[in-house]
């Protein structure tokens, strides 16, 4: 009994992309310049990671926090700021101040929460073309319910929604960050694991052979 026919050897080529795939996702997962800046209006270097974020001075000293806790900062800052100006709403500096901040003060509260999804889709990937091409350097072929190649399809469908949103609702005003790497290797490893994914595809599920080939052969009449 044969397993059918051998389909074309495209098995190291997909391997590789894998490899390369998930090496870029696993980057993306933590790199700390998603979003960057060297020196942003106030003279501060900027970076934000899925997770964290970091700023330094220009005389080098630094500080990092996570990305929730940036945003529940400038929330409360800007909510003070506007309670300032509600309580003295004739004075044309301090109204001008609370317009100037909300701009610079801007940050999304679902900012943070799409970083971590975006992390996670982003390792499921990364682990899920890992796995296969693990199994297809082993030659082996599965069923199973829920292949590998499927998470790491949904894994990088779903990051790539929640990463553009991530990047699209970056804090601060206009100009105070901007993509930098980590969104660079995120969008590689993205298209890179599509097609790596679809290849594996083809080389981890079994021989489906057509019964009917051999129907209308004359020699087994």
């Amino acid at each position: 009994m044969t397993d059918g026919p051998k389909p074309p050897d495209r098995k190291f080529l997909a391997v590789l992309l894998a490899i390369v795939a998930a090496a870029a996702l696993a980057y993306a997962c933590v790199a700390s310049t998603w979003l960057y800046n060297p020196r942003n209006k106030q003279h501060f270097e900027v970076g934000f990671g899925l997770v964290s974020m970091f700023e330094c001075e220009s005389g080098g000293e630094c500080r990092s926090m996570s990305n929730a806790k940036l945003v529940d900062e400038w929330a409360k800052e800007l909510a003070d700021i506007r309670e300032r100006a509600k309580q003295d709403p004739t004075d044309p500096q301090v109204q001008a101040f609370a317009v100037q901040a909300a701009d610079e003060l801007r940050a999304s509260s679902v900012f943070p929460t799409l970083g971590w999804i975006t992390l996670a889709c982003s390792a499921l990937a990364a682990l899920s073309l890992l796995v296969c091409a693990g199994l297809v350097l082993g030659n082996r072929r599965i069923a199973w319910p829920i292949m590998p190649t499927t998470t790491a399809i949904l894994g990088v469908g779903i990051g790539l929604i929640t990463g553009c949103v991530f990047v699209a609702l970056k804090p601060g005003p206009p100009g105070y960050v901007g993509v930098h790497l980590g969104f660079f290797a995120f969008g590689a490893g993205v298209i890179v694991g599509i097609v790596a994914a679809l290849m594996l595809n083809k080389l981890l599920r079994p021989y489906d052979p057509d019964l009917l080939a051999d129907s209308m052969n004359p020699d087994h009449y």
